[in-house]
This record gives C-alpha cells, structure tokens and sequence, in this order.
C-alpha cells in the first residue's frame, strides 16, 4: 500500500472516530444522564449543600432532581478530593457544566497528544505522527471514558503534563499537577508519585503532598455531617466489591468489568484470601524487578516507560475501571518511537497488546457465547481465557514493559 491510500485510510478512521466522540459523547451533552460524571456531579452538590454525599438515597435523588435520567441508586466510592475539585461544576447547571466537562476532555486529549509527542522526540508531522494520533483516537478505552463521562479524561492529559513538565525541569509545577492527578484518582496518580520518589525527586513531591493537603482539608472544613462518611463510604465499597458486587471476583461479578488477576486466581482456589493473596503477591514481585531497575539504572530507562510499566503492574491486583486503561497509552512514548527503522521486538509487542486491547472482545465474546454449544461456553477455560481475555493482555503487556525497561537501558548505556 503506498503512502497516499495509507494517508486516506487514516484519514478515514479519524473522522470516524471524530464522529463518534461527536455523537456518543458531545452533543448529547445537554440530555439527562446517569454517567460516571453524572454521580460526581450530583454528589459534589450535595457535599456543597452541607449533606453527606456518600449517602446513596440523598445523592440518589439529587442526581434526579439536578441531573434527570433514571432512578439507578448512586454507591459512590470517589474520593473525597475529587468531590472537592468537581464542586467548581456544580455552580453551573448540569447541561453547562457537562458540556464544559467534555470540552476540558477534548483540550485534554489534545495536550496528551502533544505530551506524547514531546516525550516520543518528534519534531516534524509526517505519517508516523499521523498514525499514532489515529492510534489515541481509536483506543477503545480511551472512548469509552468519553462516553462514560468518566473522570479519566481530566487525569490522563495532567498525568502527562507533570512528565512533561518534570522532565522540563519545572519541579513546582509539575508537583501541583501530580497533586491534582492524586486527588482526582490516587489509582493512578500514586504511582507518579511513587516513581519521583525512588528517582529522589523531592522538589516534585513537596508540592505534590501540599496540595493534596489542602484540597482534603477543604472537604473536611466544609460543614456537613463527617461521623457517617466513613461508615457509609465503606458500605459503598462493600456494594461494589463485596461477594456478589459487580466489580468483585466471586459470584455474581461481571467479568467485563474486571481488570484484576483475583478473577482467575479465584476460579482455581474458590477463596477470597488465596486469590488476593496471590495477586498481591505477582503485583509485589513485578513492582520489586520494577524497583530494582529503576534503582540501578536511573536515567537510562526513560520515565514515561518506567511509570507506564508500573501503571500497568498495578492493573494486577488492585482496582481500575476500564476507562482506566487509558493511562497505559503511556507506554506509547517508548513503545512507539519516533523512527520505526529503529523499532524493536519488545517495542512491538507493547504495541501489539495495545491494539488488542482496541478490538471490541466483549461484543466478540457474547456473539459467540450465542453460537457455540453450552459444553463450550461453560467450560473453565472458557470463562479463564477468553471471558478474561483483558486480564491476560495486561499481564503480557507488564512482563514486556519490564523486559523493554532492561533493553532500553542497555541501549542507552552503550550509546
């Protein structure tokens, strides 16, 4: 295929995918929702009006009332600091305000390109360039936090901007956003942090810890009701991910939704204990071969693939949401270089696993799951392997991103 019909095809896929970000997303902006950002929204004013927004009848109602949409209870399990940042939005009524947050997600989307951009080294648009923007814009994790309207969309482009500007030298800066990234998802901003601070990075991490400070004592000075925000937020918590909840791993789960290793190790043991045990314990022994690398090798490893690697050891054992999966897009910075002449094995595998993540395999599975026999699709390993395809993917894409961290210093070292 010469370049001209490469060029059309991109072209093709994009407005594509511009149209679905457009129809799915953005111009129902105004409806009645009950969305991921729905739930925040609604519970953030209800934290502003002096009430207990872990409450699910109160928010529950609120979310009618200011929002519309169905009845579906809200079991809210954000932080508290995430309410706080959200509360700005609740000053606008909800069509506004959504539509506002799905343009800062727009913007952000933009300045993850442009951070990915910058990290990757590339100085010029040409067809590579053209290619991995089409890549961002089709990653189906990354669209389903639009239609979801999941919080995501705000974390991945500060997320990016703090390596951008830590690697800028920009220290303060960089600490304030990987403060705000905490605050919005601690799943996801903990494991900067925790990179900044192996690296010795302390004029990031003092910022970082101030802010995140100040916006959790502005949700504890604000009058409301504090005795029963613990008890219920574990309630909550226990709602999702208690036996039978649907992003729990016993019975009753949906396996969809479920990103952690519990869920096949708890097909094999039948226990709660051993399965989150042994998932501790991968994730532990990933994070340690992940600790010892950056500890020798330091700046030889580039950080964007040393924080998408633990990024994605941490899908191991601990929870994340499918929108979630957006972060590892990070692990393009390294895994997608800016001359492909130079591309590696390694580097071509994280790709890979990447663009397998992309295929709708839940549409795949339950169009088979409708024309295979009942022996078939109640087997162990059908429910092992193919049901939990996702979780396989993420175990193949962390072992290659710890084995491209140990080539990718070997190379710099002999540079």
């Amino acid at each position: 295929m010469d370049r001209k019909a490469i060029w059309l095809v991109l072209s093709a896929v994009a407005l594509l995918m511009v149209s679905n970000y457009l129809t799915r997303a953005l111009l129902p902006s105004f409806r009645p929702s009950n969305s991921d950002f729905s739930e925040l929204y609604a519970s953030s004013w209800l934290w502003r009006q002096g009430q207990n927004p872990y409450d699910s009848a109160p928010a529950t109602a609120a979310r009618q009332h200011i929002v519309g949409g169905s009845s579906d209870e809200i079991f809210l399990v954000n932080v508290p600091t995430a309410l706080v940042l959200v509360a700005p939005f609740t000053l606008l009524p909800w069509g506004w305000a959504n539509f506002l947050f799905l343009m800062l997600g727009v913007a952000g989307f933009a300045v993850t390109t442009f951070g990915i951009l910058r990290l990757q080294g590339r100085s010029s648009w040409g067809l590579e360039t053209a290619a991995m923007i089409v890549f961002l814009l089709s990653f189906s994790p990354f669209r389903i936090a639009f239609q979801w309207e999941n919080i995501v969309v705000l974390v991945l482009p500060l997320l990016i901007l703090t390596i951008v500007l830590a690697e800028c030298k920009r220290d303060w800066q960089a600490g304030l956003l990987l403060g705000l990234t905490v605050c919005l998802k601690p799943q996801i901003g903990l494991w900067v942090g925790a990179y900044y601070l192996l690296r010795g990075r302390f004029k990031i991490l003092w910022p970082a810890v101030a802010i995140s400070l100040f916006i959790t004592a502005l949700f504890f000075l604000h009058p409301i009701p504090y005795p029963g925000v613990m008890g219920l937020y574990r309630s909550n918590m226990q709602h999702w991910f208690g036996p039978g909840g649907a992003y729990g791993f016993t019975e009753g789960s949906v396996p969809f939704l479920l990103l952690r290793t519990q869920g096949i190790f708890y097909l094999g043991t039948h226990s709660v204990f051993a399965s989150n045990l042994m998932a501790h314990l991968l994730f532990l022994s990933g994070a340690g071969a992940w600790g010892i690398l950056v500890w020798r090798f330091g700046d030889r490893i580039p950080c964007s693939l040393a924080i998408a690697t633990l990024s994605s050891l941490s899908f191991l054992s601990l929870y994340h949401s499918i929108p979630d999966l957006s972060v590892l897009t990070l692990s393009l910075c390294d895994g997608f270089p800016a001359s492909l002449r130079q591309w590696t094995r390694l580097q071509k595998l994280i790709c890979g696993c990447l663009f397998l993540m992309m295929l709708p395999g839940r549409s795949i599975t339950e169009f088979l799951h409708y024309h295979l026999s009942p022996p078939v699709i109640h087997s162990w390993w059908w429910d092992a392997f193919f049901v939990r395809y996702m979780v396989w993917l993420l175990m193949a894409l962390s072992l290659t991103l710890l084995l491209r961290m140990r080539e990718a210093q070997g190379k710099r070292a002999g540079a």
